[in-house]
């Protein structure tokens, strides 16, 4: 089962963390500079370790180059609603940006 989830990613921050704007959006921020793919392949690990998942089953599908970003994430075990509980844990205390 794949499940396609919108994030903010927040290249340069002080953490690596996922948290939550005061939108309501999923923001994933990130400690490397959006240079080279860097900041790509950190939102990518941070989400697959969250998750527990392989680096190989977390894609992005759309916003390679722009902070909005559309991630593919694939399990045989995680519907939406598990993914959700899943990552609200792992939140940081800080909810708003």
């Amino acid at each position: 089962m794949s499940i396609v989830i919108e994030v903010k990613a927040i290249p340069k921050s002080k953490i690596s963390a996922i948290t939550i704007d005061k939108l309501g959006r999923l923001c994933i921020r990130i400690t490397s500079a959006p240079e080279n793919g860097k900041a790509n392949r950190e939102i990518i690990k941070l989400i697959a370790k969250t998750l527990k998942l392989p680096q190989a089953n977390v894609e992005i599908i759309a916003g390679l180059t722009i902070k909005l970003k559309r991630i593919r994430i694939t399990s045989s075990f995680l519907n939406e609603g598990e993914l959700m509980n899943a990552l609200l844990p792992s939140m940081q205390q800080k909810l708003f940006e």
